[in-house]
């Protein structure tokens, strides 16, 4: 099992956080074991509510159903089912 350090980024709330996330493990519950409360719905990569845009790094969503090809050539994610597969930066948006 490899940890890699994921940097959780939203500009507007001046989040700028970096979790250590087992290749085992989906962004968003890791980011939830450790306090930081993103929006989610489903939990299974069906809907979009978890959505969050890789900027830097790879992830494995390959569960997901919801984004289209487009979508993910783009940077989009679903953090519920994305597992790291190197160091990453992702844009999130927060569960208030």
């Amino acid at each position: 099992m490899a940890i890699y350090k994921v940097t959780l980024i939203n500009n507007a709330h001046e989040l700028a956080q970096t979790i250590d996330v087992p290749d085992t493990e989906s962004i968003l519950d890791e980011a939830y074991e450790q306090g930081i409360k993103l929006p989610f719905e489903c939990a299974v990569g069906a809907c979009a509510t978890c959505e969050g845009k890789l900027v830097t790094g790879s992830v494995d969503q390959s569960e997901q159903i919801f984004l289209n090809d487009n979508q993910i050539a783009a940077g989009h994610v679903l953090l519920c089912v994305a597992k790291p597969t190197s160091d990453c930066t992702v844009e999130v948006e927060l569960d208030h």
